[in-house]
C-alpha cells in the first residue's frame, strides 16, 4: 500500500499548480491573481481582504526576486486558500497556502510551522511554491513547500488589519516569503 501512495503524493504535488478542486470559490484551471482579467491560481472567488503584497526571495531559478502582489483569498468552513503572485522583469512567481482550520487565529503575535510531512490537523498549514522566467502560469518549477510558517503581527497605527508573513522552504533550501495586509473580519 506504502508503494503505491508515494508515487500518487508525488504526482499530485507535481500538477499542484494547476490541479482541478472543487470548492466554492477555489479553481485552480488557467488563471492568474495580477489582474481581474486574467487569473491563475487557486482562488477565483476572493472573500478575504489582502493588500498590500510582495513575494520575495529565492523560487527555482529565480533568484533574489523581490516584487509587489497581488494576493487573493477563500475562506470557508475550516479552510482557507491564499494566492500570492507576482511578476516581474525577472519573471513570475507564486506561492499557494492552505491552511485547515479557522484563521480566526490570524491575530497579532500568532505563529505556526509545519513541515510537509507532518499530519493534518487543525491549523496545519501547507504551500505549493511556482516559477518560471517567462509569463504567469508557465512554470519552470512548481513545487511543495517542505516546510510553510505563518507569523501575524500588528500593524502600528492600524487596527483594522493585521500583516501576514508566510514563508515556504521548498527543496534545495529556496527560501520565500509572501505577505500581505488581512483585514480584519
Amino acid at each position: 500500500m506504502k508503494g503505491l501512495l508515494i508515487p500518487a503524493v508525488a504526482v499530485m504535488a507535481l500538477s499542484a499548480c494547476t490541479q482541478q478542486r472543487d470548492l466554492a470559490g477555489y479553481d485552480d484551471g488557467d488563471r492568474y491573481a495580477l489582474n481581474d482579467d486574467f487569473l491563475i491560481g487557486q482562488v477565483t472567488e476572493s472573500n478575504l481582504p489582502l493588500t498590500q503584497s510582495t513575494l520575495v526571495g529565492d523560487l527555482g531559478e529565480l533568484r533574489g526576486f523581490e516584487h509587489q502582489a497581488t494576493a487573493r483569498g477563500y475562506a470557508e468552513d475550516g479552510l482557507a486558500l491564499f494566492d500570492i503572485v507576482s511578476t516581474g522583469p525577472d519573471g513570475s512567481a507564486m506561492q499557494m497556502i492552505t491552511v485547515y482550520g479557522d484563521i480566526e487565529a490570524f491575530q497579532p503575535g500568532y505563529e505556526a510551522t509545519y513541515r510537509f510531512d507532518s499530519p493534518h490537523s487543525e491549523g496545519k498549514l501547507e504551500a505549493i511554491v511556482c516559477s518560471g522566467q517567462d509569463d504567469p502560469g508557465l512554470w519552470s518549477y512548481d513545487q511543495e513547500a517542505e516546510q510553510v510558517s505563518v507569523m501575524v503581527n500588528e500593524v502600528p497605527g492600524r487596527d483594522d488589519v493585521v500583516a501576514v508573513d508566510f514563508v515556504t522552504v521548498s527543496e534545495g533550501g529556496d527560501v520565500a516569503t509572501g505577505s500581505a495586509l488581512l483585514g480584519q473580519q
